[in-house]
């Protein structure tokens, strides 16, 4: 592969993230907050870690989607030695399926702390390169990029060399590339080179005082010039220390120095952190310089990077946030309270939003081309032009998949694509092909485009009441008319706006939830896939409003710090937050004329909008809104001292959110039943503001309570959006049902063959895997109603279909692997006298490719043949060997025998010596000299020459196969023990 066939995420720009140190991410809902910022920093690479078994699918397939290439660990604790096994290749053709191409799955074995038992042997290396070599093969074959492995910060082993020398050349050239852990550690991005570690520059009081006497671990002016002159290194290169970031230049040097071509490296850790201060020539590095440092980087990624120099990506994202309490990470992490307090700030670095300001760019080696593509894109139906629709273009050149280039026609539906590469390129609108072109350099080609139906078309519009007065934090349902399907909920935002997009042709009705009032519908809104439809809504007014406790939680100690704080956020009824809200503290046991301390929500503009806090002493305290037009409900029991199993300090986090007086005074409720459902299933009610979430009980039952009025449906866990759509009216109670009691059992054939069973079914988001038992036999239980998709797994067999009722036992299809595959090949290998040899090396050739060896009295079998021309023979003897021809269905026995003539021999008797160091050699020398003298024996270290002799003596350890040869020659052999001090007693037992 050429550089240009690695893919690449859209606009590649070089930015690049590690995401965190956990192996579980955020799910649905909860990840929209983090790809938006990634989004907004523009990055397009995250490196990520993967529990081996696909637990990275869901934030992969986001990734992918939002334009960002996911770089994925397998991640296996403590990985070596060892390879990856049949989880990890689950693991691999989950994400390979969704578009991930790039993956590790080892992580810096030249530490003792990433082997077992924490102790690194001695070959490690060779271990570390075979092991490589074993998951690249698998890696490569399911359509994976394998990363030779990171060595830890600063390390210069030339792994490439030994995979070379070990004849796996190839594996550059299919794909294989190399990461590397190029952190900065407290380096200038230009150290070594820089003047501290050339020449010992002193320090200035201006560069102390930027940094502050922490950074210099307190010590003085003095002590660190005394320093900086004793440890400098002139003439040092990054060749000689790669602890900093140029550490790219020595990996790129070593690959091009091997192969004499570059692979992609990719910094899967790496870049500046917060904090870190290994060099104390150096300063601490503080949230500002790691902010320069970190745009440094991005600057030169997207404009000077090698081509061959992909991505750094720095190391950490996130901890808490994403759900890693492990404090040494916290204080690494972009988005992190760690260093609030040393450095002034409020939860996430200053790097954050230096990235969103600066300025996104292509790389050059993307920017490369001189064609260009445009055009008009027109309806089929009407001719008319298409204005603002995004269409894709992929260049074919490569031979990987290239990111695709977007463009939006403008009003007149015309686009234009340059610098584009010459060659073959697909055009995509709403994700289909409309046309392939050919492009010449130098040249723009014109094309006219007819597309049939699109999936562009927005339905919006605002909700207001009678007066016009707008209605936010309304819950609005989208359905299609026929049939009845809750397609998209939303709520109306503050201006009481709502939106839906990405619709295609069709009908649909439009569903408002007016507080307590009745849904208001208005049926037969028509879309053409293209063109969007306005659909303003008026509904009564609603009611009054009231401010409910949303959240209350005590903070648990590791949140809490030393702080005695209650605190927390008022939101109005679409989740916005409210300023200027009056808050009031109180507690028990007041006099009564005390005046109970307020504060006015959002006044501390280092805090999020909304925000309150109050100090407490110890006692019981309450806290509530006051305000004169509505009420609000009182938090209460906000114990601050003697609790059991807490000491203070204690905080209390109280959220506040204004809600309609009635919804929660009334409300729907829906009761259900999964019969076959596990107890604690997730089971997700759809529709309203916002999705709601419970688990199934012991009895197989769940509930939601309080529901306002409007439409919703159910979404089970492994199976996905239930058809029936349920109405409430903010007073009634529906029962459902769902059953999952159906049960399909079949059979693959041949019973001793392993095998695994896949289900699938379209209708819900159903997709199991088992394996066979013993006698060949799967099972798939706890189904829906419904029809499933079964096939064997790698086998060309067809898939086959089976309707279940969801509540009785259903016969699944009985699959055949042996189609036309059941002949076999039998037979004994013999000596010249007709005894059976065992434990000999017999090789299939043919359509099949087999090596066993031979059973107890010589006997062997080949099975499971197709039909064809194939030979047997003798691998130590390959003189020996028989031709069978296979109708595929019969089986045929050949038996081979051993020839009686064997070379003659040059020793009467030869002393075999196994090769170690000269010094054992010597003293086994010498404790052997009576025997040798006694026996007149032939002394020598050449094992291919034993062969010839009458019978062999051996002393030391030889390996397996020449063994194996004497056996096979009939040569009578003794092997001697190799033990200094028993040598002699062995020897003489022989005599």
């Amino acid at each position: 592969m050429k550089l240009s066939d690695f893919p690449r995420p859209p606009d590649d720009n070089g930015r690049g993230v590690h995401w965190s140190a956990r192996i579980y991410h955020p799910s649905g809902p909860d990840l929209d907050f983090w790809i938006a910022e990634l989004q907004a920093m523009h990055i397009k690479w995250v490196k990520l870690l993967d529990d081996g078994d696909g637990s990275s699918l869901e934030l992969c397939r986001r990734l992918l989607d939002a334009g960002i290439m996911p770089v994925v660990r397998l991640f296996r604790e403590r990985p070596n030695p060892g390879h990856i096994g049949g989880r990890e290749i689950s693991g691999l053709r989950k994400l390979t399926a969704v578009g991930v191409r790039y993956f590790e799955t080892n992580n810096e074995p030249d530490l003792p702390a990433e082997w077992q038992e924490g102790k690194k042997p001695a070959n490690w290396l060779d271990i570390v390169v075979d092991n490589f070599i074993y998951d690249a093969d698998i890696v490569l074959k399911e359509g994976g990029f394998l990363a030779v492995p990171a060595m830890g910060p600063g390390g210069k082993e030339n792994v490439i060399q030994k995979i070379v020398d070990k004849g796996r050349r190839d594996l550059f050239e299919k794909g294989c590339w190399v990461a590397i852990h190029n952190y900065t550690l407290n380096h200038p991005l230009d150290y070594p080179d820089d003047s501290v570690n050339q020449e010992g520059t002193p320090l200035t009081q201006e560069e102390y005082d930027r940094f502050g006497a922490w950074a210099w671990d307190n010590r003085s002016i003095e002590q660190i010039n005394e320093q900086r002159a004793r440890d400098k290194n002139p003439g040092q290169t990054v060749f000689d220390d790669p602890n900093c970031f140029r550490a790219y230049e020595v990996a790129g040097k070593m690959i091009h120095d091997v192969l004499g071509f570059y692979v992609p490296v990719i910094s899967t850790e790496g870049g500046p952190v917060v904090g870190w201060g290994d060099d104390t020539r150096y300063p601490k590095v503080i949230p500002d310089q790691q902010a320069e440092w970190q745009l440094a980087i991005v600057k030169f990624l997207q404009s000077e990077a090698p081509e061959w120099y992909f991505t750094c990506c720095t190391w950490l994202l996130a901890s808490r946030p994403l759900g890693d309490w492990n404090p040494t990470w916290d204080q690494m992490s972009w988005y992190t309270d760690a260093w609030n307090e040393r450095f002034g700030l409020a939860g996430r670095l200053p790097v954050v939003q230096a990235l969103k300001d600066f300025p996104s760019q292509v790389r050059p080696e993307l920017r490369r081309g001189t064609a260009s593509l445009g055009g008009i894109l027109r309806r089929a139906d009407t001719g008319a032009p298409l204005a603002n629709v995004e269409m894709e273009i992929e260049e074919l050149g490569g031979a990987a998949p290239s990111p695709r280039i977007q463009v939006t026609t403008d009003e007149q539906g015309r686009f234009l694509a340059e610098q584009l590469h010459a060659g073959r390129c697909r055009i995509f609108v709403s994700n289909v092909v409309v046309q392939e072109v050919t492009l010449l350099p130098a040249a723009t080609v014109e094309v006219n485009l007819e597309v049939q139906a699109g999936q562009r078309s927005a339905i919006f519009g605002v909700v207001t009441d009678d007066e016009g007065t707008p209605q936010p934090g309304l819950a609005v349902s989208l359905h299609e008319v026929a049939p009845p399907l809750l397609v998209a909920a939303t709520e109306t935002d503050s201006t009481g706006a709502y939106r839906f997009e990405g619709l295609g042709p069709g009908e649909w009705l439009l569903r408002v939830a007016a507080g307590t009032e009745q849904a208001s519908e208005r049926p037969g809104v028509i879309t053409d896939g293209w063109s969007d439809r306005q659909v303003n809504v008026t509904v009564p007014p609603p009611p009054g409003f009231v401010y409910r406790v949303a959240e209350k939680r005590l903070v648990p100690p590791e949140e809490t710090g030393n702080a005695n704080l209650i605190f927390g956020q008022v939101l109005d009824g679409a989740g916005e937050p409210i300023n200027g809200v009056t808050m009031r503290l109180r507690w028990t046991g007041a006099a009564p004329d005390v005046q109970f301390p307020t504060v006015k929500t959002g006044r501390d503009q280092s805090k999020p909008p909304g925000y309150y806090e109050f100090f407490h002493t110890p006692g019981v305290f309450m806290v509530d809104v006051v305000d004169p037009e509505r009420e609000s409900e009182v938090a209460d029991n906000l114990i601050t001292a003697d609790m059991p199993g807490r000491s203070r300090p204690i905080s209390y986090e109280v959220n506040f959110r204004l809600t309609p007086k009635q919804q929660r005074e009334k409300g729907s409720s829906i009761v259900g039943r999964i019969p076959g459902g596990r107890e604690g299933l997730a089971v997700t009610l759809i529709g309203g503001s916002q999705p709601q979430l419970t688990r199934l009980g012991a009895d197989k039952s769940f509930r939601f309570d309080k529901l306002a009025p409007g439409a919703y449906q159910i979404s089970v866990a492994g199976v996905g959006v239930l058809p029936e759509e349920i109405i409430l009216d903010g007073t009634n109670t529906v029962t459902t049902e769902f059953a999952m009691l159906g049960q399909i059992v079949g059979k693959v054939l041949p019973t001793e063959k392993p095998a695994s069973v896949v289900l699938t079914c379209e209708r819900f988001s159903i997709r199991r895997e088992t394996t066979v038992s013993k006698d060949g036999v799967y099972r798939f239980a706890n189904l829906p109603a419904d029809t499933y998709s079964l096939t064997v797994k790698d086998s060309q067999l067809p898939p086959q279909t089976v309707v279940c009722d969801g509540k009785s036992l259903t016969s699944g299809p009985v699959f055949d692997l042996l189609q036309g595959r059941h002949s076999m090949i039998f037979g004994r290998l013999l000596d010249h006298q007709g005894s059976g040899l065992t434990d000999r090396p017999i090789e299939l050739m043919g359509p099949v490719q087999q090596r066993l060896r031979t059973e107890n009295n010589g006997a062997f079998r080949f099975t499971y043949l197709p039909a064809g021309d194939y030979t047997v023979r003798v691998v130590t003897n390959p003189t020996v060997w028989a031709t069978a021809t296979l109708d595929g269905k019969d089986s045929v026995e050949i038996n081979l025998r051993l020839p009686a003539s064997k070379p003659e021999a040059i020793f009467e008797h030869y002393l075999l010596l196994i090769p170690t160091s000269p010094k054992l050699t010597a003293a086994r020398l010498l404790l052997a000299t009576d025997y040798i003298l006694r026996t007149h024996a032939t002394v020598g270290f050449d094992p291919s020459v034993s062969t010839r002799a009458d019978r062999v003596t051996i002393i030391g350890s030889p390996p397996p196969e020449i063994l194996q040869a004497l056996q096979e020659a009939d040569v009578p052999f003794n092997q001697v023990a190799d033990d200094l001090f028993k040598l002699q007693d062995s020897l003489e037992t022989l005599l």
